[in-house]
């Protein structure tokens, strides 16, 4: 087993790790290949959970800012989820 899907049946266990990675999944079939992604506002989840989250190699930042930060799911895991 790969250690991107340890990593995601261990966010799964948790209600908000579910919700974060179910609402990533839901705005991946909506976004084209250039679009930036969400940034923590878009998706029920505080900044800090998705920096974690970049940091494991669940999410990759698409673009940091002063003021933003904006996240998709890396491709590793989309070839996973879905």
């Amino acid at each position: 087993m790969s250690v991107e899907r340890k990593i995601l049946e261990a966010i799964c266990k948790k209600p908000e790790g579910k919700e974060i990675l179910d609402k990533f999944l839901e705005f991946e079939g909506e976004w084209k290949a250039d679009d930036l992604g969400a940034e923590w506002r878009e998706i029920p989840a505080l900044g800090v959970l998705l920096r974690r989250l970049a940091e494991k190699g669940i999410l990759r930042v698409t673009l940091r800012t002063r003021s933003s930060t904006y996240y998709r799911l890396s491709a590793s895991v989309t070839t996973i989820l879905m």
